[in-house]
């Protein structure tokens, strides 16, 4: 962890334009959308079926996660990014008791 701090109004505005911050939000509302289609799709699959999809869709979204900025709130607001993480904790959830099950565990 690091706080930069000082910055010229010149170097602040370059600084927030390293990252398209509307795109940021528009990803989060469509990752937040896919993953709750995808929660309700999952009850309509056979359990094999359901099993191998949980786990292509699952990889998408957690690469998505991976690979986010993380930026402080002061550039981009959290609410859709946290609840992008705890509807996809709850995908995880769901993905390991249909797997669970699949295994015959």
């Amino acid at each position: 962890m690091f706080e930069i701090q000082g910055f010229s109004d010149q170097d602040e505005q370059a600084a927030r334009s390293l990252w398209d911050r509307q795109a940021l939000l528009r990803d989060y509302k469509r990752l937040v959308d896919q993953v709750s289609n995808q929660l309700r799709r999952l009850e309509s699959l056979s359990p094999e079926a359901a099993a191998a999809e949980s786990l292509v869709f699952g990889r998408s979204v957690i690469r998505q996660i991976i690979r986010d900025p993380l930026l402080p709130e002061e550039l981009v607001a959290s609410k859709q990014r946290l609840r992008m993480i705890s509807l996809m904790q709850e995908y995880q959830t769901v993905a390991i008791k249909i797997w669970l099950n699949v295994l015959g565990v």
